[in-house]
């Protein structure tokens, strides 16, 4: 009987049902008080007290382990906080939702590991799976919800959804902040703040892999007719076109930026003159076959480069900025439509 109170008392208190927890308490009362009992042979009432020591090592040991599981429960609860507190949008040559649904994933899983994935409904992207079980996250108008491998066999931890939902609420708006601070909103590319944000980022890289970096100036040939004969609306839409064809033809690592007007600035990590020559190339002669209606004519850029070294830090590459600004003022007083190297 002692060992059935220590077998059961190891298990989670909580689990045992009510009449197996009376069982066990009541044991270790009577246990004891029968082992004084005079018509009780010596021998059990041996077997009494050390049912009773054994019972009462059980209770102890479950108390313990409850102990444990609650400071363990805790401890995983902090953790959770944490990273839901650390949670912010990176900011990325785009602004993304996904990044910070990939955190709020990783958080979920210190409290829930069947976490399989994170999707908010309205929202571009999906983090993790999809998989057939799930859990509405409450989101204050929103629907989010999250994807489990299997069904739980323990309910979710109470407040544990609302929280998720309403730091993902707060983590999504700062991300349309930011996308509205640091981003054009017709192109879709960094605007000059961006650049102030982004930029440090992109030398610290430089520095760190001692990585050469091109600034390239663009400029659309031009653009003030486009305006005067076609109006302003198709002249955003060619801004939009050559906005869509920077963001396609850099890497995660480069900038593209909306530098002013009719100017984009496009800074290419890992490039020296040359290479930066032979993507700004590219980019000039897909732009050239895009056909705008009603405009009837190509489309044409010219554009100035810089650079192409290590640069030694932000003012270096201001300077940078001048010399292929002055490149893309040759580019255009020879005739425009080239490419010319500071």
């Amino acid at each position: 009987m002692g060992y059935l109170l220590i077998g059961m008392s190891a298990g989670s208190w909580e689990s045992i049902s009510f009449p197996s927890q009376a069982l066990a308490l009541t044991g270790l009362v009577i246990f004891p008080f029968l082992s004084f009992s005079e018509n009780i042979p010596l021998g059990t009432r041996i077997l009494l007290v050390y049912g009773g020591i054994v019972g009462a090592l059980g209770l102890l040991y479950a108390i313990h382990l409850e102990r444990v599981r609650t400071e363990e429960k805790h401890a995983r609860w902090i953790r959770f906080l944490g990273e839901l507190a650390r949670l912010s949008p990176r900011i990325t040559q785009t602004l993304s939702p996904e990044a910070a649904l990939l955190s709020a994933l990783e958080a979920t899983r210190t409290l829930i590991p069947e976490a399989a994935g994170l999707e908010v409904r309205g929202r571009r992207g999906l983090v993790g799976q999809r998989t057939p079980y799930s859990v509405k996250v409450p989101m204050n108008g929103e629907v989010a919800h999250l994807f489990l491998q299997k069904p739980l066999t323990e309910p979710v931890p109470e407040g544990l959804l609302s929280l998720l939902g309403e730091r993902l609420r707060q983590v999504l708006r700062q991300v349309e902040w930011g996308t509205l601070a640091l981003t054009d909103p017709l192109t879709g590319l960094l605007n000059r703040r961006g650049l102030e944000t982004e930029l440090p980022k992109l030398l610290a890289l430089t520095q760190r892999y001692h990585t050469p970096l091109s600034v390239a100036l663009l400029d659309i040939d031009h653009f003030k007719r486009v305006n005067d004969s076609f109006g302003h609306p198709v002249g955003d839409k060619v801004l939009e076109v050559l906005g869509r064809i920077l963001q396609e033809s850099i890497r995660r690592e480069d900038l593209a930026v909306r530098y002013g007007g009719e100017e984009f600035l496009l800074l290419l990590y890992g490039a020296d003159e040359q290479a930066a020559k032979e993507v700004v190339e590219r980019i000039r002669s897909r732009f050239r076959t895009q056909k705008v209606d009603p405009i009837p004519y190509p489309l044409t850029l010219s554009a100035g480069i810089a650079g192409g070294k290590v640069p030694k830090g932000q003012e270096e590459v201001e300077e940078w900025f001048l010399k292929a600004d002055y490149a893309l003022l040759r580019a255009k007083e020879s005739g425009r439509d080239r490419i010319t190297l500071a």
